[in-house]
C-alpha cells in the first residue's frame, strides 16, 4: 500500500508546491509591471484596454489566465485560458496607483496537466507495488504454512507420545479432567476417557489431599513453574482408593492456563 500511494502523492505535493511558488512570482511580477504602467498613465489606463493587453501578455505566460480587476470586483481586462479548464491553481497581487491600492491581478493556472502526470506516477507506483507485493505476500503465506503444518506435526507427535505413554497422563483445566490418556482410563477403572472427560478432578482425589493438592496448584498457576514429585491418593470409578506419585507442571490447553499431571 505505501508502495502505491507514497510516490504519487509525494510526486504531487512537490509538483503543486514547486508551481505554486512559480505562479506567484509570475504574479507578483506581472502586477509590479501593471503597477507602473497604470502610473505612467495616470486616469487613462482603464480605457487603454489594448495596451494593458500588452502588458499582461508580456509578463503572463500564454498557459495561464489572468484578470485586473478594481476592488469592487468588476474585471477591467481579462486574459482567457488557452482552453477552458475546472481544476485552478491561481494567486492574486495587489496593484496600486501612486501608492493607493485601485485593485488586484489574478493569474490562475490549469492542473490538468499535472493530474495527468500524477496519474503517470500512480500508475507505475501501482505496477511496481503488484510486482513487489505477490512475492511478498507469497512468501510469508508460504511460510506460514509449513510453520503451521510444522506445528501441527509437532502437536501430533506429542499427543501420539502422550497417548501411548505407559504413565498415566490427565489435563486439568477448571478444575475438571480436560484430557486423559489411555493409561489413565485404565488406572481409574473406566472403560473410556468419555466417563472421565468433564468430571471434577477433585471427585477423584481423596478428600484426605484435598488441601494439599489446592496448595500445590495455587504454586503452579502463580509461579507458573512444575511442583515436586509427591504421593497422592485417588480414587477409581469403583470408589477403591490407591496411591500414586504425581509432578503436575503448567499447561496451556485451547488457550488458558492448566495443569498436566503425570
Amino acid at each position: 500500500m505505501i508502495v502505491t500511494l507514497a510516490p504519487p502523492s509525494v510526486f504531487f505535493l512537490l509538483s503543486y508546491q514547486n508551481r505554486s511558488g512559480a505562479l506567484q512570482s509570475e504574479v507578483r511580477i506581472a502586477a509590479t509591471a501593471v503597477t507602473e504602467y497604470i502610473n505612467r498613465n495616470a486616469g487613462l489606463w482603464r480605457f487603454e484596454f489594448e495596451r494593458l493587453y500588452d502588458v499582461l501578455r508580456k509578463y503572463i505566460s500564454p498557459e495561464h489566465g489572468a484578470t485586473v480587476a478594481d476592488l469592487n470586483g468588476k474585471s477591467i481586462a481579462r486574459l482567457a485560458l488557452p482552453e477552458p479548464a475546472t481544476l485552478l491553481l491561481s494567486h492574486t497581487y495587489p496593484i496600486y496607483d501612486f501608492g493607493a491600492e485601485i485593485g488586484t491581478l489574478e493569474v490562475a493556472a490549469p492542473l490538468k496537466d499535472l493530474m495527468v502526470e500524477t496519474a503517470v506516477v500512480a500508475l507505475g507506483s501501482l505496477t511496481l507495488g503488484l510486482i513487489v507485493f505477490f512475492p511478498l505476500r507469497l512468501i510469508p503465506m508460504h511460510a506460514l504454512r509449513q510453520a503451521t503444518q510444522a506445528l501441527m506435526n509437532s502437536e501430533n507427535a506429542y499427543r501420539q507420545l502422550v497417548e501411548l505413554s505407559p504413565d498415566a497422563i490427565y489435563i486439568n483445566c477448571d478444575e475438571k479432567i480436560a484430557y486423559i490418556n489411555a493409561a489413565g482410563v485404565r488406572l481409574f477403572g473406566a472403560d473410556s476417557p468419555a466417563a472421565l472427560l468433564g468430571m471434577s478432578f477433585w471427585d477423584r482425589l481423596h478428600p484426605d489431599c484435598h488441601e494439599m493438592v489446592r496448595e500445590r496448584l495455587q504454586q503452579i498457576y502463580m509461579m507458573k513453574k512444575a511442583v515436586p514429585l509427591m504421593e497422592e491418593r485417588y480414587v477409581r470409578l469403583d470408589g477403591s482408593v490407591f496411591p500414586v506419585e504425581v509432578a503436575p507442571a503448567p499447561f496451556m490447553y485451547q488457550g488458558r492456563l492448566a495443569s498436566q499431571v503425570v
